[in-house]
């Protein structure tokens, strides 16, 4: 018989066809076509013979291409004054790395190949436009230097008019008018690039001062005599308004690039009130009513109503929370205010810059779908207790009697940032160092803690001066047990003795004025100005002021409690992330067990939608066409209610994911045990094993019903986290693939356990076939006390066989899974679809099998690296722990996991036709 007539043969290698074209968003046909020759025709006759050729494109793969604009192949931004000259300025002044400013001038370009040709008479100029994008960054990662180079290249280019939409915060305003002046020419300033000869000069419309905001009346005569013109503005009803009354008809005619910074606040149609959050001039409010002034309804109006003047107008938003963003609707549109700001155009995805330190090298993150590895964290968070929480922010009907506290932790972390800024300047040889206390949203707690919390300091200068023996044993102390430790697993070259920074812990005391204490919020007359001093030590107290753009220098140490349920609210709280790759391992964060949990979940949902937007880049689609998600939290929103648009709950795929347990509730030997008996129950009904896996000899069954499957998971606990395994969901899911679509009904069980020692731990699950099983170990997270990180033995690109995913698989489907992965490799990068060894093995197993992982482990696993602890820290009468992990092969059918994802367009009969 031919091999093409017996198709059936290649059933297994079939799988991974499917799986590659799932992962790549390829097409059948072109996956088939990177299999060995022999092997293409039976595989092709394999999926004839099934009679349905099924393409797992991504959605929106046939669609109108978007991508870069035809005009930017012809333009060499280089030759352009403004960013030449910012770009040796960045190099001679500011001492930007050659690595960094290559990669400023790469993505500053790609976003300006997506956005109209301004240039009249070029090639692909056009006497219309409107361009709407969305530039998704990290927090405090250099968003304000991507649009300052954007911005330079485009009125390089031709731009007439440029307006920065920047936050509604004067703080906020100044800071990024006084950067732009800087690095634009816009002033004769030392600090600057200098002044820009007349020829290439920019009209500074609005000015770099705390009420240098736009001012009607203003003369707009230089921008009807060619020269271009920048102005920065808050996003409040009466500047905006003044703005749009200023553009007089004979203005409209500009090409016009329009900058909104911070572009999900007040930006988006909602409504809620901003009125405690504002720091506005006298002179800037007065048009609009006080509930309007910041009515996020009427500042979208207004900004709709400013884009939708010009005829040629780019409206790019800058933002590290796009949430919001990509909930609007996409169709809303109105005959008073226009269209809405949706980012119709394109998306963009800032790449993580090397030096950066986010939330996902903070907290570390659990592994994204497709991929084995978690990601730890630094160890530099320490815990505020829960009884201390409504010392530092008590609940509102606790605040008429609530006196404020400087709190054990609060204690502990101004100590630690007397410690780290010592440290830091010893080994920079000076520099600034700040130190954010964020307790609450409320200026009057705000300004009650700030006066106690200045008394207490004040108290321990006096002491440092005349009586320091007791509280320099106690930052000795601190210094040994608590700095030196984490120092040293970062590089032992930085390894310094008390001795060495106590020198600076003089200069930090020596004056009155040594380091500032600033309450920066809407009531405070304070101003944060780090350009006065090159090695300013500032503390700040505040809240939403401290939360929106605001850059925080050379930040140290973050003391921070105030919970959110709001993805984008709690990621941009987050004034801790930034460059510090110098210092990490001074920084410390003070926060809540529960802040961090969610902190962690939030990098997994910051890495999943950038690969998104990455994945619909390379395929060369527009946001409208397809509808970015996000994964849910069953006690977080992605954006406040009245934010989230037109976005719906939908369900992402089971299929083809890995799942494992990874928290546990630890204190509780009630919850732990229950499920050492739901174990022994299932074990206790399987036979003698088919046969053993490894050198372990671990037990495996197969051929399971799914019902003993789902009855297991039914009956099993699970900590109930998004971002970990939901028992009750994963079972739900097998019976409806069972009993709908005929897939995972048969399932392969084994039991992951350590190499048979009768001098270490053993359990006994009561099979007559078993006997004792040696426990394995698995310690904790230093940064998370109910996680152990990872549970699964992943496979590698070495040894397919050394992954527990292998157990249960042939020697042919392993195999067929090493050629997948190797032929993925062999692609150039940017061609490669991702493929682990893992998904790889996932994809080989046939539709109809599951594959569930028992793990036991010893309650006495200790920890063996620096960033883990023991399991338990008094294990003696503690039950065994039980993992479980699950492996599903890619399927064709159902979703189960929720999300939430904006709405897109729907395609119009003449955009179908023009695709067949």
């Amino acid at each position: 018989m031919s091999l093409v007539g017996n198709s059936e043969q290649f059933r297994e290698k079939a799988f991974v066809v499917r799986a590659y074209s799932t992962t790549s968003g390829k097409s059948i046909e072109y996956c088939i076509d990177l299999l060995h020759p022999e092997s293409k025709d039976g595989i092709q006759a394999y999926f004839d013979a099934e009679q349905k050729v099924t393409t797992f494109a991504k959605p929106g793969a046939v669609v109108v291409p978007g991508g870069p604009l035809p005009w930017i192949k012809d333009y060499e931004p280089s030759n352009g004054y403004l960013w030449s000259t910012l770009n040796r300025y960045l190099s001679t002044r500011k001492h930007w790395t050659p690595e960094a400013i290559d990669d400023l001038d790469h993505w500053s370009t790609k976003i300006l190949s997506y956005i109209e040709d301004p240039k009249d008479g070029a090639p692909y100029a056009k006497e219309e436009f409107r361009v709407a994008g969305l530039v998704l960054g990290y927090v405090q990662s250099g968003k304000t230097a991507n649009f300052t180079a954007l911005i330079a290249k485009a009125v390089d280019r031709g731009y007439k008019l440029v307006i920065v939409l920047s936050g509604i915060h004067n703080s906020l305003r100044y800071q990024t008018q006084r950067r732009l002046d800087l690095e634009l020419g816009l002033v004769d300033d030392p600090k600057g690039v200098g002044k820009a000869p007349r020829q290439h000069a920019m009209w500074n419309i609005t000015q770099s001062t705390p009420t240098g905001d736009f001012k009607p009346g203003t003369d707009a005569t230089p921008l009807r005599r060619g020269m271009p013109g920048l102005m920065v503005v808050k996003k409040n009803a009466t500047v905006l308004n003044r703005v749009n009354e200023w553009l007089e008809s004979d203005l409209t005619d500009l090409p016009v690039l329009i900058i909104d910074d911070e572009s999900d606040q007040a930006s988006i149609d909602t409504n809620y009130d901003s009125q405690d959050y504002s720091d506005l001039n006298n002179a800037d409010q007065g048009d609009f009513s006080a509930e309007k002034e910041l009515d996020p309804s009427t500042i979208n109006g207004l900004i709709r109503q400013l884009v939708g003047k010009f005829r040629r107008v780019t409206y790019v938003a800058y933002t590290a929370t796009p949430f919001a963003n990509i909930f609007i609707d996409p169709e809303a549109s109105s005959q008073i205010h226009g269209q809405d700001l949706y980012p119709g155009n394109f998306i963009i995805s800032l790449p993580r810059p090397g030096a950066y330190v986010g939330a996902e090298k903070i907290f570390g993150r659990l592994a994204v779908d497709g991929q084995d590895d978690p990601i730890p964290g630094l160890d530099v968070i320490r815990h505020i207790p829960t009884n201390e929480i409504p010392l530092l922010a008590p609940k509102k009907k606790d605040e008429a009697d609530w006196m404020p506290v400087v709190t054990p932790t609060l204690h502990q972390a101004f100590l630690d940032w007397i410690l780290s800024s010592a440290a830091k300047s010893e080994r920079l040889n000076g520099g600034m160092s700040s130190m954010l206390v964020h307790t609450s949203h409320k200026t009057q707690l705000q300004n009650s803690l700030f006066e106690a919390l200045t008394a207490h300091v004040k108290k321990i200068r006096q002491e440092w001066l005349y009586d320091r023996s007791a509280l320099r044993e106690v930052l000795n102390d601190r210094w040994n047990n608590d700095y030196l430790p984490v120092i040293s697993s970062y590089d032992i070259a930085n390894i310094r003795t008390f001795d060495k920074i106590e020198p600076w812990i003089d200069k930090f005391f020596e004056h009155s004025s040594s380091f500032e204490l600033i309450a920066l919020n809407s009531t405070s007359k304070d101003i944060l100005d780090y350009e006065k001093d090159a090695n300013l030590k500032v503390l700040l107290l505040g809240g939403n002021r401290l939360s929106r753009g605001l850059t925080i220098e050379d930040l140290t140490i973050s003391y921070f409690c105030r919970d959110a349920n709001n993805y984008d609210t709690l990621l941009q709280m987050g004034r801790w992330f930034g460059y510090r790759s110098k210092y990490a391992d001074l920084t410390r964060l003070w926060t809540t067990k529960e802040l961090v949990s969610k902190f962690r979940h939030l990098s997994l949902v910051e890495e999943e939608l950038r690969d998104e937007i990455k994945m619909y880049e390379q395929n060369k689609l527009t946001p409208r066409e397809v509808a970015p998600k996000v994964r849910t939290h069953p006690a977080m929103l992605a954006t406040a209610k009245n934010r989230m648009g037109s976005a719906e709950l939908v369900e992402q795929t089971y299929s083809g994911r890995q799942l494992q347990t990874v928290r546990f509730l630890l204190e509780d030997d009630s919850w732990l045990k229950q499920n050492v008996d739901n174990t022994s129950i299932l074990v206790q009904s399987l036979s003698e094993p088919h046969y053993r896996h490894g050198t372990s000899q671990q037990p495996v069954w197969q051929g399971i019903p799914w019902e003993t499957v789902v009855g297991y998971l039914q009956n099993l606990n699970s900590a109930q986290d998004a971002s970990s395994f939901d028992a009750q969901t994963i079972a739900d899911y097998i019976q409806r693939m069972a009993t709908n679509h005929a897939e995972l009904i048969n399932w392969t069980i084994a039991i992951v356990h350590g190499k048979y020692d009768a001098t270490k731990y053993e359990i006994d699950f009561g099979n007559d076939f078993l006997g004792p099983i040696t426990a394995m170990t698995r310690s904790r997270l230093k940064l998370d006390d109910l996680s152990i990180g990872v549970l699964m033995n992943p496979s590698t690109g070495e040894d397919f066989r050394a992954g527990d995913e292998s157990i249960g698989l042939s020697g042919d489907q392993i195999a067929a899974a090493e050629l997948a992965y190797k032929k993925d490799q062999s692609l150039d990068p940017a061609e490669r679809s991702g493929i682990t060894p893992g998904l790889a093995l996932r994809s080989v197993r046939d539709v109809s099998e599951g594959l569930l992982l028992i793990y036991p482990i010893s309650p006495y696993s200790t920890a063996t690296t620096k960033n883990r602890q023991d399991l338990f820290d008094e294990p003696d009468g503690k039950p065994v722990v039980i993992g479980v992990g699950i492996s599903l092969p890619p399927s064709q059918t159902i979703t189960s996991v929720p999300y939430v994802r904006g709405r897109k367009r729907p395609f119009s009969d003449a955009e179908v036709a023009s695709n067949d």
